[in-house]
């Protein structure tokens, strides 16, 4: 699989779309593995980590989805010129 991670960390779109939620739901993971909260005191903590969690589930799944169909290797919210010619995929040689 060659990726061009270079040029996808260019585009601020893939930065903010897909890099930025995949952080978040690694941190949520991270936090759920360490208990980091459970120290501080149950009841207060657990009703606001649940709605900490829940609002960052819902920014990172709304980024994902409304940059799901972005191509991270060009600029903007559309195909190239080339692209939109294109009947079928294109094929690397």
């Amino acid at each position: 699989m060659n990726i061009n991670w270079k040029v996808r960390f260019k585009n601020p779109i893939f930065i903010v779309g897909k890099f930025l939620p995949f952080l978040l739901f690694a941190a949520q993971a991270l936090l759920g593995i360490v208990d980091v909260f459970h120290p501080i005191g149950y009841e207060i903590t657990d009703a606001m980590t649940n709605e900490v969690m829940r609002r960052l589930n819902i920014v990172g799944v709304a980024l994902i989805t409304l940059t799901a169909p972005v191509d991270d290797t060009t600029f903007g919210f559309g195909d190239s010129k080339r692209a939109r010619t294109y009947k079928k995929p294109r094929e690397d040689l």
